[in-house]
């Protein structure tokens, strides 16, 4: 269901764009539509709960844009952001019991963290209200779109009673949270057709539970993302 839901959110972005690059409305000739790429550095703040701190390093990156402005108030775009492998860490300070080992009595978790590679991918479909000056176009970002989360399967150390280390393989699945996408930046004509895009990209969603249930549980928290990022434009 989580991945239909991805998909529809794609697809109506999809066929919404050509929709507004064909908007013959433009009295003061700024209408363009443009495709940037870019890339760029993220930071995520670390998500706590239910006794669990799930902790994201620092990873790279890079944007794909397809955006149509025609007005200081008319521009929107369709974004997917992909982020390079990064090991994410999940830990607890409390004894856990995971419910994919067959133990008997029960398994408990190590104190020590568990660490998962994951590679993270986002969808949006975002307004991009502007003000051209000369060759410079600075605009604002706020949108609504999707994360897809994929964890690479692995094994985990567990104690059982006794204090005697076991080493199991597990597998995870991946997760789709809803995201709001929020950032600014500047367009930078060089060329007629080629230009600088300095940008913030922003987004705010659910910690994706792809420890769950196999592992931890989910924390339950809201984080945020933070993306520096510079790239390129091209103006059809």
């Amino acid at each position: 269901m989580r991945i239909r839901t991805l998909v529809g959110c794609v697809a109506i972005a999809a066929l919404a764009l050509p929709v507004l690059a064909a908007n013959p409305t433009n009295p003061k000739g700024q209408g363009e539509t443009d495709l940037g790429l870019s890339g760029f550095f993220g930071f995520t703040q670390s998500a706590t709960g239910n006794n669990i701190t799930h902790t994201t390093p620092h990873w790279y990156g890079g944007t794909a844009e397809l955006r149509h402005i025609d007005g200081p108030l008319l521009g929107f775009e369709v974004a997917y952001s992909i982020a390079a492998p990064h090991y994410d860490t999940w830990s607890t300070s409390v004894p856990l019991s995971p419910p994919g080992f067959p133990c008997t009595p029960k398994c408990t978790f190590q104190p020590t963290p568990t660490t998962i590679q994951t590679f993270d991918q986002t969808f949006s479909l975002d307004w991009v209200p502007s003000m051209k000056v000369g060759n410079l176009r600075p605009f604002a970002i706020l949108g609504a779109g999707a994360m897809l989360a994929t964890p690479d399967n692995g094994q985990v150390t567990v104690l059982v009673p006794g204090n005697n280390p076991i080493t199991t393989d597990f597998s995870l699945t991946s997760q789709v949270s809803a995201a709001l996408i929020y950032g600014a930046g500047l367009d930078w004509s060089l060329l007629p057709r080629i230009g600088v895009r300095l940008q913030y990209r922003g987004a705010m969603y659910k910690d994706p539970a792809v420890a769950e249930p196999a592992l931890y549980p989910a924390t339950g928290s809201f984080v945020q993302t933070a993306e520096p990022t510079i790239g390129v434009f091209f103006k059809f």
